[in-house]
This record gives C-alpha cells, sequence and structure tokens, in this order.
C-alpha cells in the first residue's frame, strides 16, 4: 500500500517527538491517510490508532495498515 521509504520517513519523523504516543497515533493515522488520499472510516481509525499506541515503527505501522485492508467497504 505504501512503499518502505516512506513507511520508514514516517517512523523516523516521531523519533524523539516530545508528543505523547497518543497525540503521535492519532497524527500517523493522519498522515497515512494523506499519503493514501482516502479517508478512513472512523471505526478503523480507532483501531489503527490503538495499533499505534504501542509505538510508531514500521511493524505497527504495516498492523495499522492491514486493519485497514481487512474492511470490507
Amino acid at each position: 500500500m505504501i512503499s518502505a521509504g516512506l513507511a520508514n520517513a514516517i517512523e523516523a519523523s516521531f523519533k524523539g517527538s516530545r508528543l505523547d504516543i497518543g497525540q503521535q497515533a492519532v497524527l500517523c493515522v493522519a498522515m497515512l491517510e494523506g499519503a493514501l488520499s482516502l479517508t478512513i472510516p472512523n471505526d478503523i481509525r480507532a483501531k489503527m490508532e490503538e495499533k499505534l499506541l504501542r509505538g510508531i515503527t514500521r511493524e505497527h505501522i504495516d498492523q495499522a495498515l492491514e486493519l485497514m485492508r481487512q474492511d470490507p467497504q
């Protein structure tokens, strides 16, 4: 869905961030939404943010994107 370079850039943008992890998760989902030119439904957005509360890493970004792929829209 997104390139490895973009996922790595998103991850890197949060290294050393002063935002708390909840704010980082919300911002990360918004960045993914913008990068994909999509509008993510609120229920999927909440699940994605929950995954990202564990950390903004490539692994967690991939897990969040997988939730979006599973959405039956």
